[in-house]
């Protein structure tokens, strides 16, 4: 009788570790990482290397890239806000507002440096294709304007990212 017990009291002990290893893997597996890194191409959140920061429902996003010739330099600078709406672990739904400045400089043309502001609305939603990459697709509404004073332009927009989540 005391065997019986003894071996009971055992497979309970091992049965419980198997079970306590098995919840941990599950939480590491649908585990939301605050940080990600990668590429960013939008008209309205900018184009190039872009970080992303979001701790919980609100987060940033911030892009840089460079274009440079013979003619010209191009400079874009993209600052985004999101805000999550809806997150499972195979997408995540959210709204967002982008600002990208892209600067122009020009070599031996009459205007040397000149800028254009848009400024967005809209939704998005990241799709996880693997566990650690997110592909993005965030659309909205945009407004366009250039720092000499024309009337702005109205319109649509697109952008989309691929990035590495850590």
């Amino acid at each position: 009788m005391k065997k019986s017990i003894l071996a009971y009291v055992v497979f309970a002990i091992i049965s419980a570790n198997q079970i306590a290893a098995q919840d941990q893997t599950i939480k590491k597996d649908n585990f939301e990482t605050k940080h990600s890194i990668g590429f960013g191409a939008g008209y309205s959140t900018g184009v190039g290397i872009s970080y992303r920061y979001v701790p919980k429902r609100f987060g940033a996003q911030i892009t840089f890239g460079l274009y440079v010739s013979e003619k010209q330099e191009n400079y874009s600078n993209g600052f985004s806000l999101l805000y999550k709406l809806k997150s499972t672990n195979k997408s995540t739904l959210f709204l967002y507002q982008g600002n990208h400045v892209v600067i122009n400089r020009y070599f031996g043309f009459g205007d040397p440096t000149g800028y254009t502001y848009m400024h967005s609305l809209g939704i998005g939603i990241e799709i996880n294709l693997l566990r650690d990459i997110g592909f993005n697709i965030m659309s909205g509404f945009l407004r366009q304007s250039d720092g000499r004073g024309s009337k702005p332009n109205f319109g649509p927009t697109l952008d989309l990212g691929l990035y590495y989540k850590f």
